[in-house]
């Protein structure tokens, strides 16, 4: 899919999942818990997919992760 790893995909769903069920985005810390990892380790992949284009992010602002794909 799009290059991305496994990792990568799971971030990406949890954040439109969580997005579609709370209606508003998840912080660093509900995406680390929902893949049982570290905050350093989801901030990683979350920087990673925004490199890639993936998902958007405004970096100081909370809850601003979204899904562009």
């Amino acid at each position: 899919m799009n290059g991305l790893t496994q990792r990568q995909v799971q971030v990406k769903e949890v954040i439109k999942g969580f997005l579609d069920r709370e209606g508003f985005p998840p912080t660093i810390n509900d995406v680390a818990d929902a893949i049982n990892t570290s905050e350093y380790n989801a901030r990683q992949i979350i920087e990673s997919l925004t490199r890639k284009g993936v998902v958007t992010r405004k970096k100081g602002v909370a809850r601003s992760l979204k899904c562009i794909t």
